[in-house]
């Protein structure tokens, strides 16, 4: 691991007595600042060790790479058309709330970046995007499995158990802007483009790699200047 990112971690270290769970490859803890630390029960360690490792595995296999996008298109799909069929939703209604997922998945992006790949986060995430930051050319991505355990059952209950019209649609725009966030990384990171607006956000995504406290938006800059995390270059002083 990189020294910078471990310094950055390790000055984020809890207040006293403040009980935390601390994962790493093959071993895990429990630890009370100020006290002895309690070891866990060594086949619990075992067992989360190999999880995590060929978890890791997955994450960094550039098929698991592919397939997040397969996977992901086909719920975008599967929800859209649940709102159209099961339903019969208006196709104008359908229209707005995908719209307002396009939209949600920005706000998505720059919490997920910022805080689950960078300040807060699980080790999982945040160690894969120290790896990405060192080696931007990696194919590591989540598991394709992830989003249909997490947002399939929600799906079903809230949109077809409960019967909430317009959710699925939501989600359906909210994966196609994920889809396409995914797509306009990869392609920073491995195309040049001879578009102005695309060269732009090159730069300014060349830029958080250098900065990583700044540019959190990939395909936006709206959150970025929002919450006071744009880039700016420092004012010349003049003598």
């Amino acid at each position: 691991m990189p020294a910078a990112f471990r310094q950055h971690r390790q000055g984020r270290q809890p207040s006293n007595r403040t009980l935390y769970l601390s994962y790493q490859i093959g071993y895990a803890r429990t630890s009370v600042v100020g006290h002895e630390d309690v070891d866990c029960n060594p086949n619990l360690n075992a067992h989360m060790g190999a999880l995590y490792r060929w978890t890791e595995r997955v994450s960094e296999s550039k098929l698991n790479y592919w397939s997040t996008y397969v996977v992901d298109l086909s719920l975008a799909t599967f929800f859209l058309g649940f709102d159209l069929t099961h339903h019969a939703l208006a196709r104008s209604t359908a229209f707005v709330m995908f719209t307002i997922g396009v939209f949600a998945w920005t706000l998505t992006e720059y919490t997920f970046h910022r805080w689950m790949y960078h300040n807060v986060g699980i080790n999982l995430t945040r160690e894969g995007h120290e790896k990405h930051h060192v080696d931007p050319s990696l194919y590591i991505a989540m598991p394709w499995f992830v989003t249909p355990l997490v947002f399939v059952p929600i799906q079903l209950v809230v949109a077809g158990y409960l019967g909430l019209h317009g959710l699925s649609s939501l989600l359906s725009g909210w994966f196609v802007g994920f889809v396409a966030y995914g797509l306009m990384h990869h392609s920073l990171h491995h195309y040049k483009l001879p578009f102005a607006w695309y060269r732009h956000l090159q730069s300014q995504h060349r830029i958080h790699h250098a900065f990583p406290d700044t540019n959190y938006g990939v395909t936006m800059r709206y959150w970025d200047r929002l919450f006071g995390t744009e880039f700016t270059k420092p004012a010349r002083v003049r003598d």
